[in-house]
C-alpha cells in the first residue's frame, strides 16, 4: 500500500513533468538538420488546343524530392497541402519539353537546402486532331440453339464518327464489336458494345457504346455422313447440321486421330472432327477406333 500510494501521490505533477521533457526533447530532436524525402502533388495550367491539337502523353501526377532541413520544417511540409502549380501553356505540334526546376518546389529556399527533383524532364507529345467517319464491323455471334445459324446480321448505326490523334484515328479502318450471344430464334434484335471502349486515344461523336444488331436465322437439318479415318477398314460416322440448301462433302470435315492408348497389338485412337461453319458437327460414332 505505501509502495502505491507513493507512485500516485503528485500524480498530475509527475505527468506534466513526463510531458515538458518529452516537449524538450522533441525539440532538441526537430532542430536537427537531416535529408529528408518529400513528394509534391502537381497541378498543370493546361492550353486551350481547341479542335486543332491534342496531347498524346500522361502528364507525371507528382514530383519527388530529397529536401536538407531541419526536422520542424520536414514535419511542417510533410503534413501540409503541397502542390507544384505548373504552366504549360505554350505547347506546340511535335514533342514539347518541360521542365521542373528548384523554383517550381513550392518551398522557402532559406530553411530548405534541394538535392535532387525526379522527374526534372518531361516529354510531352503533341499531335494534331483528326475527324473520320467508319464502318462499325459485328463481333462473333454465338447461336447456343445449335439447330439454328446466323445468315445475314446488319449493325445499326452501319458507321461512327471518331475524333482523336490523326498518329491514331488515321490508322483506324473500322471498329469491332463485342462477341454476342443468342439462344433462339426469336432474339432477333441483340445489343453489342464496342471493342475496347475504354479507350481514350479517340472518342465517338456522338458518344456510343452500344450498337443494335439485327439477326437473321437459316434453320439447320439434321444429317450425317461416313468418312475415313486413315486406318485400313476403319469409318467412323458423323452427325451434323446443316443449312437445308447445303450439300456437305467429305471436304468440309476435318477428321483427326490421336492415340491414347495401346495394350500389346492392339492400337485405341481417339476421334475428333472439325468442320467449316455453317456445318455443325453434333456427334461421332464411335468416338473412339482400334486396329491391330
Amino acid at each position: 500500500m505505501k509502495r502505491l500510494k507513493s507512485v500516485t501521490e503528485n500524480f498530475g505533477i509527475k505527468i506534466i513533468s513526463l510531458l515538458l521533457g518529452f516537449i524538450v526533447w522533441f525539440n532538441a530532436t526537430t532542430d536537427d538538420i537531416s535529408i529528408y524525402s518529400l513528394t509534391f502533388k502537381v497541378k498543370y495550367t493546361l492550353p486551350d488546343l481547341g479542335d486543332s491539337l491534342v496531347i498524346m502523353s500522361e502528364l507525371p501526377q507528382n514530383v519527388k524530392t530529397s529536401i536538407k532541413t531541419s526536422g520542424k520544417t520536414y514535419l511542417r511540409l510533410r503534413f501540409s497541402d503541397r502542390y507544384i502549380h505548373k504552366n504549360i501553356q505554350n505547347l506546340r505540334f511535335g514533342i514539347n519539353e518541360i521542365k521542373f526546376s528548384y523554383e517550381d518546389i513550392p518551398v522557402s529556399l532559406k530553411d530548405v537546402e534541394i538535392f535532387t527533383i525526379n522527374p526534372q524532364n518531361v516529354f510531352i507529345n503533341v499531335d494534331k486532331k483528326m475527324h473520320k467517319k467508319v464502318p462499325v464491323k459485328p463481333g462473333i455471334v454465338v447461336v447456343q440453339d445449335e439447330a439454328l445459324t446466323v445468315k445475314n446480321i446488319s449493325v445499326h448505326p452501319e458507321s461512327v464518327s471518331i475524333t482523336g490523334p490523326a498518329s491514331v484515328v488515321g490508322n483506324i479502318q473500322y471498329l469491332s464489336l463485342e462477341p454476342a450471344k443468342v439462344k433462339k430464334s426469336t432474339d432477333t434484335i441483340v445489343e453489342a458494345k464496342l471493342e475496347n471502349s475504354a479507350n481514350s486515344l479517340f472518342e465517338l461523336q456522338p458518344p456510343q457504346t452500344s450498337f443494335t444488331l439485327k439477326l437473321v436465322y437459316d434453320s439447320l437439318q439434321l444429317d450425317s455422313t461416313y468418312l475415313r479415318t486413315g486406318i485400313p477398314n476403319q469409318r467412323v460416322k458423323v452427325i451434323y447440321y446443316k443449312p437445308y440448301n447445303l450439300t456437305a462433302s467429305s471436304r468440309m470435315f476435318r477428321l483427326k486421330t490421336s492415340p491414347i492408348d495401346s495394350s500389346g497389338e492392339v492400337k485405341f485412337f481417339k476421334v475428333s472432327v472439325d468442320a467449316s461453319p455453317p456445318i455443325r458437327v453434333k456427334a461421332i460414332d464411335p468416338e473412339i477406333i482400334t486396329t491391330e
